[in-house]
């Protein structure tokens, strides 16, 4: 019988499959951890193979499940659960034999938080920071007009409790990260459409990646506690004109927040410099 493992060995000689930037360690390494904090392995796996599909070439295929499986030393169902997730995301087709085929980028599901975060960070996709951000302003600006008009007392106290939670955290950009996206879910959800609420969800949990890169700079966070006590204090006074416009200034500023960032990134291990 055939030994598999030198099969693989071959066709990796010839060139036939590619080589994954990630082995068996990166794998224990983002999977560690204890109970509920504890990532599922076909969730890092599927990560590790998005950022592999960004790098490729349109079209490209990634190593079929026989050599995913010996590569990363785990076990079938759980390399084919992280190929699930794949596909589910819109980033790859599987054929039958013949491995994944990476989909075109313009098929993938540019909403969801880890597509959206690996064509970021990897800087696969050319101004996919400036269509996020240009998709959030159309939305949010009028998100924050409908919320001065309809909050409610409930409403005023979530967005007070989180202004609070911002001042609290702003040494961590991380953190501060986190609760920016909170502030604009609950001003959503003072507009009283559950529609509006999950519009705006995806679109500040895809730019997660960028706002926490944002946030890292000098002044950023004191620029954005300020404009974002604006849109607050509008909100509070029923204001939706005056809402409208410290939503679209706040937008503009973290634009603006992002592009300085990434002027002043050094460049990556490959010496790509990250750009809107």
């Amino acid at each position: 019988m055939t030994d598999p493992t030198r099969v693989i060995t071959r066709a990796r000689r010839n060139g036939a499959v590619p080589r994954l930037n990630v082995g068996a360690s990166d794998i224990e390494r983002e999977g560690a951890g204890h109970g509920a904090d504890r990532e599922p392995l076909s969730v890092v796996i599927a990560r590790r193979l998005l950022d592999n599909a960004v790098t490729g070439a349109p079209e490209s295929v990634l190593p079929t499940e026989p050599v995913l499986v010996e590569r990363l030393g785990v076990s079938r169902t759980v390399v084919r659960e992280a190929v699930r997730l794949l596909v589910a995301k819109g980033v790859v087709s599987v054929r039958h034999g013949s491995g994944m085929r990476v989909r075109p980028v313009s098929e993938w599901r540019l909403l969801d938080p880890d597509v959206a975060g690996a064509l970021v960070q990897r800087g696969r996709q050319r101004g996919v920071l400036d269509q996020l951000v240009e998709t959030r302003r159309l939305f949010e600006v009028e998100v924050a007009g409908i919320a001065a008009l309809r909050h409610t007392v409930e409403d005023l106290a979530s967005i007070d409790l989180l202004m609070a939670r911002m001042a609290a955290v702003r040494l961590d950009p991380a953190g501060y990260a986190a609760v920016d996206n909170e502030f604009h879910l609950a001003v959503a959800r003072a507009t009283r459409n559950a529609f509006l609420v999950e519009v705006v969800r995806p679109l500040n949990e895809a730019l997660g990646l960028a706002r926490g890169l944002a946030s890292s700079t000098p002044g950023t966070v004191s620029r954005s506690i300020a404009s974002h006590g604006r849109i607050a204090k509008a909100i509070w006074q029923g204001d939706p004109s005056g809402a409208r416009e410290a939503m679209r200034l706040h937008l503009c500023e973290f634009e603006q927040d992002l592009r300085r960032y990434f002027e002043v990134a050094p460049p990556d291990t490959n010496g790509n410099v990250a750009s809107l």
